[in-house]
Order: structure tokens, then sequence, then C-alpha cells
């Protein structure tokens, strides 16, 4: 009976039911656990899918819009030009922040006679509140004439013309730069004397005119006047209050400064590289008052809303040009390759400097100024966006 129980006892198998069915309530509760976190990391993997692609279209709308707003594109409204610029479009959750950076530009000469200017610039666009970003690269051009000048000798003269002693020399050019001949040294109005004192050489190559001070200003500037030619200035000084002295410094330190006028490396001056390329257009606002400049050398364009006076040992290649009288003080030892023009009644008077017409000094003058202009022509977008890329940071 005992073997009996205890049989009994092994194949007894009551109460296992509530055990199973506990365990498998419990995988069937993981299962569905399991299955809502997948079903619910799916629609976050997907609604960010749907709000990362909704704002790479939305940014690339805006950068598209952008273009398409921009001058040369058919637009007027926004310029490309380094910055940023807020954008909100239509359909969109919320306004579009591009950022403009340029990375490149270069100029060259076009025909001998028109200057071209190329920029290219990387616009990325981002979403104000989330999403991702979209970058695109774009290539802008401007194109501008060389100016015409009427410029035929080294000193253009409104009045009278006085040379003072011996080391004063104004002195015409050989034919240079395309030209088939030779320049000359004085041109002045009818009537009005050509001076030298204290041992000064008389000009050999004179011619006179019979212009108005605004006649001979548009004649000799190609059309244009002094003022117009100074809108495109590339380095300014003056025009809030008089400016009674102007010293030319040079250095690395210098290289962007108001009083670095580049360098001219035919005229004897040992130049870094960096000022040699730099040929600005310098203004002088002097508000109708006199200006003096003096210190070491400068090249390109020198304008000067008033009048002028050089002094020290100044050297300039290129164009000069004051609405008043010039004069080029006494001991100043100053040279001037290019041309030097007075159109106030005032005239010139130099003093121990030397003129030289030079005609290759005047045509990097010229494009001094057409670069100058380049700011004020409409660009022109050829071929529109190109390289698109997407922006991870």
């Amino acid at each position: 009976m005992r073997t009996i129980r205890r049989m009994h006892r092994l194949t007894d198998r009551t109460g296992i039911a509530l055990p199973l069915a506990l365990a498998a309530l419990l995988a069937l509760s993981l299962l569905l656990g399991a299955a809502m976190v997948m079903a619910t990391v799916e629609m976050s993997t997907s609604r960010a899918h749907r709000e990362g692609v909704g704002a790479l279209l939305h940014a690339e709308r805006a950068v598209e819009r952008l273009l398409a707003a921009a001058p040369g594109s058919g637009g007027a409204a926004t310029p490309l030009a380094p910055g940023v610029v807020d954008l909100k479009l239509e359909g969109a959750p919320g306004a579009s922040r591009l950022r403009i950076s340029r990375l490149a530009r270069s100029r060259r000469l076009i025909a001998e006679d028109s200057l071209r200017r190329t920029e290219t610039f990387a616009l990325v666009a981002e979403p104000l509140s989330k999403g991702r970003r979209i970058g695109a690269l774009a290539t802008s051009t401007r194109s501008a004439p060389l100016p015409p000048l009427g410029i035929g000798a080294a000193v253009i003269s409104g009045g009278a013309v006085r040379l003072i002693g011996a080391a004063s020399t104004l002195v015409e050019s050989s034919p240079a730069c395309g030209a088939d001949s030779a320049g000359l040294a004085v041109i002045l109005p009818d009537g009005e004397s050509l001076e030298t004192q204290a041992g000064a050489a008389m000009p050999a190559a004179v011619e006179r005119h019979a212009l108005s001070g605004q006649l001979l200003e548009r004649v000799v500037l190609g059309g244009a006047t002094l003022a117009e030619l100074a809108s495109w200035a590339t380095l300014r000084l003056g025009g809030t209050g008089p400016i009674a002295g102007v010293n030319t410094s040079h250095g690395a330190s210098n290289a962007d400064s108001l009083y670095n006028w580049g360098c001219p490396p035919t005229l004897g001056v040992m130049c870094v590289s960096a000022d040699t390329a730099r040929i600005p257009v310098v203004v002088l606002d002097a508000g109708g008052g006199t200006v003096r400049v003096s210190g070491d050398y400068g090249q390109g364009v020198l304008l000067v809303l008033g009048a002028l006076e050089i002094s020290g040992p100044f050297r300039f290649a290129g164009l000069v040009a004051a609405e008043g009288g010039v004069r080029v003080l006494p001991g100043s030892v100053a040279r001037i390759d290019g041309a030097l023009l007075a159109l106030g009644a005032a005239g010139v008077e130099v003093a121990g400097a030397d003129v030289r017409f030079d005609r290759c000094a005047l045509r990097r003058a010229r494009i001094a100024l057409a670069d100058g202009s380049l700011p004020w022509r409409d660009p022109r977008i050829e071929r529109g966006s190109f390289g698109w890329f997407e922006v991870t940071y």
C-alpha cells in the first residue's frame, strides 16, 4: 500500500494549469509589448523621416527662391552677397534661414575693353525651428567696360601751368600700350600762361584747347564727371568734414588700410605682392577745400573733390585728378607716372617734381575704375545653381 501511494503522488499533476497559464500570459505580454515598441519606433522613424524630407524640400525651395529673386535670374530683390537672409515660404512650417558665403572671386579682361568679375557663392538653407540643412553653389558674373578716358598728356589743366625749379619736368611719352603716337607734355586753355621759373625747362610738346571747365571735364573723363567717377571709389576719405591732410602708409599690418594705396613697382619701389596687386580708386572728399597728400607711394586712381597739394617724396602711378587746382610744393621730390588733371581755373603749379605721361599706368587706372564700377552693374547668374549638398554638423 505504501508503494502504491508513493506512485500516485508521483503521477498526480493537478494544479499545473495555473502556472502554465501565467507563463503563457507573460509570454504574450512580452510579445505584445515588443510589438508596440516596434510600432512606436517605426511611427517615430517614419515621422522623423517625413519631417526631415519635408524640411529638406523646404530648404531646397528656399535656395531656389533666393536664386530666382536674385538679379541676373530674372529677379531684382535679393542680390547675392555674403550675409544672412530669412525667407518664409508658403506651406512651410516655419521660416528658413539662408547663409550666403563667398568662396571665390576672380576677374579678367574680356576683349581688352571690358572687365568681368566672377564670384562663386555657397548658399546654405536651414529651418529656423528644426530640420535638415541643404546647400548649393552658385556663380554670379558682372561686367563693366573700361572707361574711355580722353587723356593724352602728362598734365591737363583748366588754368595756367607753372614749373618751378630745375627738377620740375613734364615729360611726354613714347608710344606704348597699343598707342600709335606719342603723348603730349601739357594741354592747357587758350589764353592761359605756361611759365617756367628757377631753371625749369620749357616742355616741348604743348597743346592748347578752348574748352570750358565742365566740357573739359567730360572730354577728358570719357563723358563722365569727376563726381560720377568718385561714386566708384574703393577707398574713400572725408565727406563728413574737412580733411587737412592724408599720409599714405604700407606694410603687412596695413594690408586693408585706407592709407594703403597699393605699390607701383614701375617707380623703383620694393613691393610685396599683396600691395602690387592692390590698384584702388581713392577718393579724397575735401568738401570744396584743399587737401594735402604726403607719404610714400600709391597707384591706380586718385580723385580729389576739391583742390590738391602734394608734399614729400610722394610717388604715384596712374591718374591723379582734382576738381580744383593742383600744387606740388617745393622740396617735395614727387613723381607721377600717368597723368595729372587739374580741372579748376587755378591750374597747376609744379615745384621739384617729375610728371610723366604713361599710357600703361593710365590703362591700369581704367581697369581700376571699371573694377570700382562693378558693384553698380547688374549681376548675371548664367547657369543657376550647381553642386547641391546636404549639410550635417
